[in-house]
């Protein structure tokens, strides 16, 4: 721990044991907090600026505190879900009946989630702390129980909810069973059904005489392949999630007006399979939406009417294996959120905010043919992700990209045929991130790079035809992030590369361009050069020109792979990387038989040298002024046999040895003369 001069810490703990083993000096017991203080500060969180007279607390509230109750049945430090918790509500009669019973449910779970009843776990659920679960255990008193508790037989006499008796919610989930009993039908009053993650293969079909049903939660059953040939009979079903499922679509799933939560639809194939048309009826869908195996429908005159168009409350929606006419004319509405299309070229609706199109899916034949997305993204100022992927014919992008002023990340990935962007350049007032990735006859980039004022990252990856950068250089504002990589025709960073003041992590790999004269920027704080000629006089004039005051990581790789055979390795490079802290030197030049010849900058305080083929010993002088080295890595050094004459750095605390014989063998205890050098360091390591 660090911190100023004067500081303290106090801990705080409900234990007295562990008071003791913390004591450093003498404990303070705090008394109880005064009845009116106490309201006072209850007063103060739960109403804020309001008062209790003005606060609508009566039925609400009631509700609202029924729903806490329940949760007394939960397991301390048990993590669950806000979707998960708010159906069990909704099963148990909790939440009054009516067409938003999850939105009313939503709404109670912000509430409590607002007076910190619920909190959020590290994994991404809600908990209850240990205390909150004891209030709750308090305000449900005797009308809840479970079985791990002990209990006598009078605390039983009251209770209406259980955490094992079958009654209104039934869960097998992850249970290692494979069917369930005909008799699951006689459960007449069940709400809540869980079969999530088991190896069932099949639902018997008195499942669809359970008529007061709401949830059926089906996702993971990998093997159920079939589901009740009668599911219309579930009226009342409002909740049916069979994500990762295999099993068709039911028949009669249109009669299921009640559904609200539908994870996903598969299109059927023929007159025997439930087709496309079957969604239209399911009026009040919402959430999130699957539909896949369009390119079951035969026709696109198939679709009559708008499927999509009157579900305005789909927010999430991922569209599977449609050709172009299909997906048309299904016609999403204009209110969502996130639209994924696999294999699909169409016009976005004008309110989306992410939008992904990619042909490539796992287990799934890959059939893009997709040349153009669409001539003009109309009247779409909310769209703020684009990602464009594994689209082998795609060309061009639509002419009007650069009016999506909202745009924040666009990303373009695996399009071998796409060639430059259009003529209007890339939006340029919110555009943060440029990611262009294995486009293979990617050329160059937009002209108003320069202008991408907001721009904070670019990656160009495995673009083998890029060659050059825009005349006018990237933004000098907000940038903070090059990322170069497998670009074997680029030969010249950007012109103003010096000038970008906000720079902070560059990174070049596999690339044969030469350094700017006028050096790198001042504030970078990670240069990544891998694969990359930089043995060259350039590079000394490079380091003249901006010192990289602050960098603290340095990776070089290759260096002079092209051939150059320079004998002094331009170490001096280094020693004006006055905050460098790590720094890994791997295949280094040819003929370079000391290293290094100059200072390395005290700063430093890892060292990894790899693949110095004709290197024979460490130099005096660039160890000597390494008084914070703490590490260091000597790897695939065949030649070399001696440390330093002076020895290495006392403050070394590792050294490991990789594939150099002839320094193991002097190192060997007692028969070699670095033997005496090793023996002080405290952990060493011989590969």
């Amino acid at each position: 721990m660090h911190g100023a001069p004067g500081s303290r810490v106090i801990v705080t703990t409900r234990d007295e044991a562990i008071a003791r083993m913390m004591k450093t000096i003498q404990s303070h017991n705090l008394n109880c907090i005064s009845n009116e203080d106490c309201w006072s500060l209850f007063l103060d969180h739960a109403f804020a600026s309001r008062s209790v007279a003005d606060a609508d607390i009566k039925l609400k509230v009631i509700r609202e505190k029924r729903c806490f109750a329940y949760c007394a049945i939960l397991p301390k430090d048990y993590v669950f879900q806000k979707k998960q918790l708010v159906l069990l509500w909704m099963a148990e009669g909790l939440i009054e009946q009516g067409d938003r019973m999850e939105d009313v449910g939503e709404e109670y779970f912000q509430d409590l989630c607002s007076r910190s009843l619920f909190q959020s776990s590290s994994n991404g659920g809600f908990m209850m702390h240990d205390l909150v679960n004891d209030v709750a255990k308090v305000v449900v008193g005797d009308t809840c129980f479970r079985l791990e508790d002990e209990l006598t037989a009078s605390n039983k006499e009251k209770a209406r909810h259980s955490s094992y008796i079958p009654g209104l919610v039934l869960s097998f989930k992850y249970y290692n069973i494979t069917e369930l009993p005909d008799s699951i039908g006689d459960l007449k009053h069940l709400r809540y059904l869980d079969l999530s993650y088991t190896d069932i293969v099949t639902l018997p079909e008195t499942t669809t005489s359970l008529c007061n049903l709401q949830t059926l939660l089906l996702n993971g059953c990998y093997r159920l392949n079939k589901l009740p040939s009668e599911m219309q009979n579930l009226i009342k079903l409002r909740h049916l999630d069979m994500e990762n499922t295999y099993a068709g679509m039911p028949q009669g799933i249109e009669a299921l007006k009640s559904l609200r939560i539908l994870s996903d639809f598969v299109v059927g194939k023929g007159n025997e399979e439930v087709g496309i048309t079957a969604l239209m009826n399911l009026k009040f869908l919402q959430g999130a939406l699957r539909i896949s195996r369009l390119d079951n429908v035969s026709n696109a005159s198939d679709v009559r009417g708008a499927i999509l168009l009157d579900k305005e409350r789909i927010d999430y929606l991922v569209m599977e294996d449609g050709d172009r006419g299909v997906l048309e004319m299904m016609k999403p509405h204009g209110n969502l959120k996130n639209l994924t299309i696999w294999n699909y070229g169409g016009q976005s609706p004008a309110s989306l905010k992410d939008l992904v199109i990619d042909s490539f899916r796992p287990a799934r034949k890959v059939c893009a043919k997709l040349e153009w997305i669409a001539e003009r993204f109309d009247n779409n100022t909310s769209l703020e992700s684009i990602k464009i992927g594994c689209l082998p014919y795609l060309k061009s992008l639509p002419e009007n990209l650069h009016m999506l002023t909202n745009l924040h990340s666009f990303r373009i990935h695996k399009c071998p045929s796409f060639v430059s962007f259009p003529q209007g350049g890339l939006p340029i007032v919110h555009l943060k991130s440029l990611k262009i990735i294995e486009c293979e006859k990617f050329e160059v980039l937009p002209d108003n790079m320069h202008n991408l004022t907001s721009l904070q990252e670019l990656t160009i990856k495995n673009c083998p035809s890029v060659v050059s950068f825009s005349e006018g250089g990237l933004p000098t504002t907000h940038f903070k992030e090059l990322t170069v990589e497998d670009c074997a025709k680029l030969e010249t960073l950007p012109d103003n590369i010096h000038n970008l003041t906000s720079l902070q992590n560059l990174t070049l790999k596999s690339c044969p361009v030469s350094f700017p004269e006028e050096g790198f920027p001042i504030n970078l704080t990670s240069l990544c050069i891998d694969k990359v000629e930089i043995c060259n006089p350039r590079l000394i004039g490079v380091c003249t020109g901006s010192p990289l005051s602050t960098t603290s990581v340095l990776q070089v790789d290759v260096l002079g792979r092209l051939g150059a055979r320079n004998t002094k390795w331009p170490s001096t490079v280094l020693g004006r990387l006055t905050s460098l802290e790590k720094v890994s030197i791997k295949r280094g030049c040819p003929g370079v038989v000391s290293f290094p010849q100059d200072e390395l900058p005290a700063s430093l305080t890892a060292l990894h040298i790899k693949g110095f083929e004709d290197l024979k010993y460490l130099s005096n002088r660039g160890f000597e002024s390494l008084s914070s080295i703490e590490f260091l890595i000597l790897d695939s050094c065949p030649k070399l046999a001696s440390f330093p004459k002076n020895g290495l750095p006392p403050s070394l605390l590792q050294l490991c040895i990789r594939n150099c014989p002839v320094l193991q063998q002097r190192c060997e205890k007692g028969k070699g003369q670095e033997s005496l050098e090793v023996a002080r360091i405290p952990y060493v390591e011989f590969e």
